[in-house]
């Protein structure tokens, strides 16, 4: 096993104790949050880019903004209510079970955003290095991204294929 895969591990197990720590429910509920609030402000920033043009005279600054503060502000509620269902788990006696699957889910998250980080690296020269070569487990990372490519609808997958 090689340092890259160390490494690669490593960021496994960080994600998988982040959702041993916060539970399924709350990681759910992030999880719904990011999406939504990332598709929200991808539609809505220019229009609410408009409207702060009255106070930010640089257009890219205007996107920009009005893109994070239409994150937030769907982000918010979504924190609050995964932090209060979350402490109601703890209430009705649910801890332990929601902690053990947060570790799964983290673990599941995990695999996956080390394995599109693979499958982005693979994009690169990276492949041709003596140390990707030598890795246990960046092949097995790469069939991974691989099968997830093999899902997409054929228009998104066209663009990574």
């Amino acid at each position: 096993m090689t340092g890259v895969d160390l490494a690669l591990l490593g960021l496994v197990l960080f994600s998988a104790l982040i959702g041993l720590a916060r539970g399924l429910i709350r990681e759910s509920f992030s999880l719904g949050a990011w999406v939504i609030a990332l598709l929200f402000a991808w539609t809505q920033h220019r229009a609410f880019a408009a409207v702060l043009a009255d106070w930010v005279a640089q257009p890219a600054l205007a996107l920009a903004l009005a893109f994070a503060l239409l994150l937030v502000v769907v982000l918010l509620p979504g924190a609050v209510l995964g932090a209060i269902l979350g402490r109601l788990t703890e209430r009705v006696g649910l801890a332990l079970p929601d902690r053990l699957l947060g570790l799964v889910f983290g673990t599941l998250r995990g695999v996956l955003i080390v394995a599109f980080a693979v499958f982005l690296a693979a994009l690169t020269p990276l492949p041709e290095s003596a140390w990707w070569q030598d890795s246990s487990l960046i092949g097995g990372l790469e069939g991974i991204a691989q099968r997830i490519l093999e899902r997409l609808p054929a228009s998104l997958g066209a663009r990574f294929g």
